[in-house]
């Protein structure tokens, strides 16, 4: 047994720490299957560590590139990509979670079963994965020129139960605000034909305040924006706006001075009229 083996087992173990070994040769295969991260260099002594490793490189000198750059960069994307889907659940399920105060904790559910459905598969899907892809905070020059950004992810900066309660804090608060706006700026709004909303009406208006934050957000949240995210973003709101829904109406809010428009045309679909955000005036907000 290669003697790098038990040592890096007894540093994985004892210490605690991140392992990483690199070999070239068939007598590194348990050295490198003993360490977190695995990195072969394929040469002269043949490929068996290659085959064994969780990356390969051709030369000892792209293990730069490998841990300064890629490897910063991946944890910096699973970092935001991780918090993201934290903090577009927690927001989605707490609007959820406060109507049950007022339904008596009866079981009757916020959402239609199409929405909850479509949030995580259409809606807020794409723009993630985009960030998952191309997010990155310096370029690959930098990151060379400066190795003490690496420390990031040694100290874990980007993923520690403080950023966690940030992003929960800041779920929390939001989820708040778009339940409150929606309730408050309904309750005494009529549909196009005089009558009272119901309650899809209202969890539809919530949904799409849910659906353009959370996009939103996450564009916010990017250190980087190019035409994909543009266009992941744009599509996803879009998706929603031109779903078929054919129990949604004409409604007016009377009591504030947003005037939100949401009618069917003539396939169907949702169409949102260009006076989505006029004159907004919500007292307390």
């Amino acid at each position: 047994m290669n003697s790098g083996e038990p040592v890096t087992r007894l540093v994985k173990k004892g210490a605690r720490r991140i392992t990483l070994s690199i070999g070239d040769g068939a007598n590194d295969v348990g050295m490198s299957q003993a360490a977190h991260v695995g990195v072969g260099i394929s040469g002269m002594e043949g490929m068996q560590v290659v085959m064994a490793s969780d990356f390969a490189i051709a030369q000892f000198r792209f293990l730069t590139d490998l841990l300064l750059v890629h490897g910063r960069w991946s944890y910096l994307r699973v970092c935001k990509v991780v918090s993201y889907f934290f903090y577009k659940n927690l927001t989605f399920t707490l609007t959820q979670f406060y109507f049950t105060f007022q339904t008596g904790f009866s079981g009757q559910r916020f959402y239609d079963d199409w929405f909850q459905t479509l949030y995580n598969v259409i809606f807020t899907s794409l723009p993630v994965i985009f960030v998952g892809l191309l997010n990155k905070d310096v370029s690959a020059f930098l990151s060379k020129k400066y190795p003490e950004l690496y420390r990031d992810g040694i100290k874990n900066t980007f993923f520690r139960f403080r950023v966690l309660g940030i992003v929960a804090f800041f779920s929390v608060y939001q989820s708040i605000v778009v339940y409150s706006f929606v309730i408050s700026s309904s309750s005494e709004s009529l549909t196009s034909s005089g009558k009272m909303l119901g309650q899809w009406d209202v969890s539809t208006m919530a949904f799409t305040c849910v659906v353009i934050t959370m996009n939103l957000r996450l564009l916010m949240t990017c250190n980087i924006i190019t035409k994909w995210h543009q266009l992941s973003v744009g599509g996803s709101i879009l998706a929603w706006c031109r779903i078929p829904l054919p129990e949604v109406r004409v409604f007016v809010m009377k009591n504030c001075s947003l005037i939100l428009m949401i009618d069917l045309d003539n396939h169907g679909n949702l169409s949102f009229a260009s006076r989505l955000f006029k004159y907004c005036r919500i007292y307390g907000y």
